[in-house]
């Protein structure tokens, strides 16, 4: 039983990770998908916004650690 728990518990937080991965990708292809005054070709907005996609996802363990440091129940 215990070796269950331990197991959901270590998903639950494989989980939590991704989500705040997921939340920063999705927030920077967004951003990327906003209206300019540049027009630019369907293929290239695409290419940015999976770029900017990328970069976002990328970017969320750096969010997490600073989260992680940052913490006021820590202390």
């Amino acid at each position: 039983m215990m070796k269950t728990v331990a197991i959901f518990r270590r998903s639950t937080a494989y989980f939590q990770a991704h989500l705040v991965n997921l939340v920063c990708a999705l927030g920077l292809a967004s951003l990327a998908l906003t209206p300019s005054l540049v027009p630019r070709p369907t293929v290239f907005q695409g290419f940015l916004a999976g770029l900017w996609f990328m970069i976002g996802f990328q970017s969320g363990p750096s969010v997490i650690e600073t989260i992680d440091t940052h913490d006021p129940s820590r202390e």
